[in-house]
């Protein structure tokens, strides 16, 4: 099975979350959810890494976390192996603990931030508890009670900063209703505005394109250079950012034999999804139909 595709930056924003191998119980008893958030602690000592909001239930976790040194991989690896022997251990268990290595959505913190928070600390109401500070391993307890000794992991002052006070969080966390992330992720590695998509995607995606693709990605002779030579001749266009990532595709796909398929999953991280670039690359065609400078730049790229 390939890697899940990471893309952070400084401070990025993510929603990491792990559920047991088959669906199992991974944490059992106090023990095992104090010796989870201890491995949290220790990344965020050696790694940097900020939460911002977490819910451990029976077979899975949630974290909203930040990412300061963009080591995210590397953290969560060493939080999951380090569960993952102690489990093995201490329940004399064989085989896999965790369903996969994790998975990670990059969140547009301006945007969903405190809808992340708030369904993250919904997790076990309805269906352990009745009420959000009944669960114990949750970072909403730590939200609402100043006396207790908050774990230095946690970082709370962000998401109350965007209520106008205390009262105002609790009121919004207590709301009823029903809010799905997984709903709203764009090619199931963002959450975000269209704006924070497309910036994600110039900034992060599209420089990551690969120009050494070998086997079945075989072109003709001039290949290596045609990716860089794109690159760079889209770079100096005056463009907003839709039109740019449309003509880094429509680039691609007229300079290339790739596939949509194989545009999105290798090129761009399967941040694009192969109908999604398919549409635009032909809506970029029609534009270009009454928009000269367009036109110009679609000449241009098919004379590299």
């Amino acid at each position: 099975m390939p890697r899940e595709n990471r893309i952070e930056f400084e401070n990025s924003f993510h929603h990491v979350f792990n559920r047991g191998y088959n669906q199992m119980d991974i944490f059992f008893n106090e023990e095992d959810f104090d010796f989870f958030i201890n491995q949290i602690l220790r990344v965020n000592i050696s790694h940097g890494i900020i939460i911002h909001s977490y819910c451990l239930m029976n077979n899975h976790f949630h974290l909203l976390l930040q990412n300061p040194l963009i080591n995210l991989s590397t953290a969560m690896q060493l939080i999951l192996t380090r569960y993952a022997s102690y489990f093995k251990r201490k329940y004399n268990h064989r085989g896999k603990v965790f369903e996969k290595r994790f998975s990670s959505i990059l969140i547009d913190a301006e945007l969903y931030l405190i809808r992340l928070a708030k369904y993250i600390h919904h997790n076990p109401v309805g269906v352990i508890v009745d009420n959000l500070e009944d669960w114990a391993w949750s970072s909403y307890r730590y939200y609402i009670d100043s006396s207790l000794l908050k774990p230095r992991f946690l970082e709370t002052d962000l998401i109350l900063q965007k209520h106008k006070n205390l009262e105002a969080f609790v009121k919004y966390e207590n709301e009823h209703g029903h809010w799905n992330p997984h709903e709203y992720i764009f090619s199931g590695v963002i959450l975000g505005s269209d704006k924070f998509i497309e910036e994600i995607t110039l900034q992060h995606v599209a420089p990551t394109i690969d120009t050494d693709l070998k086997g079945s990605f075989q072109l003709n002779k001039t290949y290596r250079n045609r990716i860089s030579q794109i690159k760079d001749l889209i770079a100096k266009k005056n463009f907003d950012l839709p039109n740019q990532i449309s003509l880094i595709i429509y680039a691609l796909r007229e300079k290339t034999n790739l596939t949509y398929q194989e545009i999105s999953q290798k090129l761009f991280l399967g941040s694009f999804s192969p109908s999604a670039i398919s549409g635009m690359y032909s809506r970029l065609k029609s534009r270009a139909q009454t928009d000269f400078s367009l036109a110009k730049a679609l000449i241009e790229i098919k004379s590299l």
